[in-house]
């Protein structure tokens, strides 16, 4: 296997960085639209998880969120959605 040499690894990071920002021009924004669910071609598939029960408590997930909302500045807080 042929060695880089530090300038020819600093080019091929380079240019995989490029290739990624370009890609990431070409596509819509994921956050633009609200989270509608697991879709096929553009169709929802629903039924796929049904919201149930499992015996397991919430309050540690509810515990942790309030901790890590309660340790955003202001502005950082401004920035986030609730419902």
């Amino acid at each position: 296997m042929p060695r880089l040499s530090v300038p020819g690894v600093l080019v091929l990071v380079a240019a995989v960085g490029l290739a990624a920002a370009a890609l990431a021009h070409q596509r819509p924004d994921p956050l633009a639209e609200p989270f509608k669910g697991v879709t096929t071609a553009g169709t929802v598939a629903s039924g796929l998880f049904a919201i149930r029960s499992t015996g397991v408590s919430t309050k540690p997930v509810m515990d942790a969120a309030t901790i890590f909302i309660g340790s955003l500045t202001a502005e950082q807080r401004a920035k986030t959605s609730t419902w």
